[in-house]
């Protein structure tokens, strides 16, 4: 397949390419580039991701990219000194997860 752009913001841009799918497997890179945080620090993270299919449906997906880079961009100087460390990682982590679960709460459909 090819490449695809996708942005919902105007300072949000994610980029696909190299995608792949059979019915029960995927994968794909992509690259977002994105303002974040209060400081609007610029990140792009390069991510490549898997996906596991059943029934048309994404039961798993792993996001593999390099944490240290993107906390560098995303909190400069804490990120250099601190963003490889498994803390940081794990609160990282609990973020994304607390953010990710919101969404799902608030995006529920019956399907």
């Amino acid at each position: 397949m090819g490449n695809a752009t996708f942005s919902k913001k105007k300072d949000t841009i994610i980029n696909f390419d190299n995608i792949q799918a059979t019915p029960e497997n995927g994968k794909v890179n992509w690259v977002a580039e994105y303002l974040y945080g209060n400081k609007k620090r610029k990140v792009v993270n390069l991510v490549s991701a898997n996906f596991k299919f059943k029934d048309n449906k994404i039961i798993e997906h792993f996001d593999t990219f390099d944490l240290w880079k993107w906390s560098r961009q995303a909190f400069g100087i804490q990120g250099f000194l601190i963003g490889w460390t498994t803390s940081m990682k794990n609160k990282i982590q609990l973020t994304a997860n607390k953010k990710l679960n919101e969404f799902i709460k608030n995006n529920r459909t019956n399907n």
